[in-house]
């Protein structure tokens, strides 16, 4: 029977039996800028609590995601601090990077994406105006809304990196994109945490994003993904080897 459910039906049966439910109290870190609010409005509109602040807190234990939505500014050591703990704990983040504060944000980003156990990581600085598609990989994003790609105003690539997977291209198939994925067991000391990297907030801007309530629920349905159950990850393996063969 199982059999002939094929992979997706697999997939699908796994997302069903798992234990927890999407977030539903997340934190917005941000300083000021309006799409940054905007973005809380949008989670607010689809349901989430959300609550904002423009100073760190130290524990963040409370909440069920963090999305850091600064502009430009660095992110400093005692917010690291706080962020590993959040995400040893099964934690849920997006940070945002941003061309306009591109030594400033973006060349912290790679630090602190490191520091948490997410490998290292390279952002370059180009920029340019386009949708992009999302990658195959980055499928598990494009949900519960279906989109065929996500707009950017003017953003910075991924130029490399050393765990997760990239979500969004340039072009199709260029390998190079703006958003980029850790799943479970991607992040050193954190296995049940789950983290995105957006690098760019006009996604969610009322005046270039047509999709952007569409997007802000993507990513927060996303982060909050149950932890897999250890029989349910066997069933994804077993569906994933399955595949592969029939290929």
């Amino acid at each position: 029977m199982m059999r002939s459910l094929g992979f997706c039906g697999v997939v699908a049966l796994v997302l069903l039996s798992s234990s927890g439910a999407w977030a539903d109290d997340i934190y917005i870190l941000h300083d000021g800028y309006d799409d940054a609010l905007a973005a809380g409005e949008l989670l607010e509109d689809a349901g989430h609590n959300v609550w904002y602040g423009e100073i760190p807190v130290l524990d963040y234990s409370a909440y069920d995601q963090v999305w850091d939505l600064r502009l430009t500014s660095a992110v400093p050591a005692a917010d690291v601090t706080a962020f590993q703990s959040f995400l040893a704990g099964g934690g849920r983040m997006l940070f945002a990077g941003e061309h306009g504060g591109f030594f400033t944000r973006n060349g912290s980003l790679e630090t602190v994406i490191e520091d948490l156990g997410g490998g290292s990581f390279a952002i370059d600085g180009a920029g340019y105006i386009n949708t992009q598609p999302f990658t195959a990989a980055g499928g598990i994003v494009n949900a519960p809304n279906a989109l065929a790609g996500i707009r950017y105003q003017s953003a910075s690539y991924i130029e490399s990196a050393e765990a997760g997977f990239l979500v969004t291209e340039t072009a199709a198939g260029s390998g190079l994109g703006s958003l980029w994925a850790w799943d479970f067991n991607d992040i050193s000391g954190a296995p049940d945490a789950l983290m995105l990297v957006c690098l760019d907030l006009s996604v969610f801007s009322e005046t270039f994003s047509p999709a952007r309530a569409e997007v802000a629920e993507n990513f927060a349905a996303y982060l909050g993904r149950p932890v897999p159950e250890p029989t349910s990850l066997a069933l994804l393996a077993g569906g994933a080897l399955l595949l592969r063969r029939r290929r």
